[in-house]
């Protein structure tokens, strides 16, 4: 009997004192992510999601946390389901004219910090000399394809009124198959009648019909709000380096030289097929699918649809042949829109003008950080040079 109280007064003392540690261990990650010593102390990269039967992924309204991943950045989602500041209402101040700005990870800027991003320093450069009337209202989330992007309008967006609808996408999207698989995300399905129809295979995954149980939403809740219980479910999928966001850079290993397609060859002729051939013809019938939904959505509202294409590669100068080639694909690109009354930003074109650069490669100085310049996601300078190109023209649709 005495060895026995022995074992559990044992056990007893190894299971209290593996509590005080994972408590200690919390507070202090706590600590520091509630400091200046998120900087450069090990913080656990938040989530800030969750799983949606109607779009595949939601925000999670009130979660905040360090963004680890190429840059460190503090996050916050609002309560309203943004990334941006507290302070956004649903209700639209008289005389305020919003935008809202739709995007993929790009716009959503988890790398810097909200104020940083070009939503928010479009947001500025409007409202410069004293005028408050204009909000970017950011919906840009991680992974939204062009279909999940119309989607959040539709569910989010024009609950908050907009004037403008900004969309800042890759034209590659199009090609990617993504708005045909609907594995994980909405997408385009065949109707049976030789059209299409939107696609929820996604709901049958464990996590999306997990979502809205019990189960699921304390699991969810604890991962949210606890560090130690993130890092055990993210570690099962990532090192423990990266989560902690001091992976060092790796060393690219030897290999042979391998030349660059520096005039975008097979880019514009893939682009160009899509758009002037109609090839792939199910990714071409799926894109006007998808532009004729998008234009659809405003009926009734009096709402201006901009598209605003960007990573379409602009050849350098002495590529002549694919500067004439890119220059038919922007013709046939802006027709189509127009044909919807949706307007185009040739994005990409304009940041080489204002950047004062010869063609596309000579902007990769505006993505990644640090040692990883050239690669990633936007850097501050890639941020207000968007921000720049996009503020002239907003403001034509404005009036400023």
């Amino acid at each position: 009997m005495k060895s026995r109280r022995i074992r559990l007064a044992a056990v007893a003392l190894f299971v209290g004192g593996g509590l005080c540690a994972a408590l200690m261990a919390e507070a202090c990650l706590k600590v520091i992510a509630a400091t200046p010593l998120w900087r450069v102390l090990p913080v656990i990269e938040p989530i800030l999601g969750q799983p949606d039967p109607q779009t595949g992924y939601a925000f999670t309204p009130g979660v905040s946390g360090i963004w680890v991943r190429e840059n460190r950045a503090r996050v916050q989602i609002t309560e309203l389901g943004l990334r941006g500041p507290q302070g956004i209402t649903q209700a639209k101040a008289p005389g305020t004219v919003r935008i809202a700005l739709l995007g993929d990870s790009v716009t959503e800027a988890l790398q810097v910090e909200y104020a940083a991003s070009f939503g928010a320093l479009l947001q500025a450069r409007l409202n410069h000399g004293g005028s408050a009337g204009t909000e970017v209202i950011n919906l840009a989330m991680s992974g939204n394809g062009p279909l999940r992007q119309l989607m959040r309008l539709e569910q989010r967006g024009y609950s908050f009124d907009p004037d403008i609808v900004l969309s800042v996408t890759s034209p590659f999207d199009f090609l990617s198959g993504e708005l045909r698989d609907d594995r994980l995300n909405p997408a385009y399905v065949p109707d049976g009648s030789g059209g299409w129809m939107r696609g929820y295979a996604f709901r049958k995954r464990f996590s999306v019909r997990q979502a809205d149980t019990l189960a699921g939403r304390v699991f969810l809740d604890a991962v949210q709000r606890f560090d130690l219980v993130r890092l055990l479910y993210l570690r099962s999928r990532d090192p423990l380096s990266k989560l902690m966001g001091i992976e060092a850079s790796a060393r690219a290993p030897a290999s042979s030289p391998v030349v660059a397609d520096t005039c975008f060859t097979a880019d514009l002729r893939n682009l160009q097929r899509l758009w002037q051939n109609h090839e792939p013809a199910q990714d071409w019938q799926v894109t006007g699918k998808f532009f004729d939904e998008l234009a659809a959505s405003r009926a009734g509202r009096p709402v201006k649809l901009v598209y605003a294409l960007r990573d379409l590669p602009m050849p350098p100068a002495r590529c002549a042949s694919q500067r004439a080639q890119r220059a038919a694909v922007i013709d046939t690109i802006e027709d189509a829109l127009a044909t919807r009354q949706i307007g185009f930003i040739d994005l990409e074109k304009q940041l080489v003008d204002i950047v004062g650069v010869d063609g596309s490669a000579d902007l990769r100085v505006l993505r990644g950080f640090g040692l990883q310049i050239g690669q990633g996601h936007l850097n501050h300078e890639g941020h207000r040079r968007y921000a720049e190109v996009l503020q002239t023209a907003v403001a034509e649709l404005i009036g400023r």
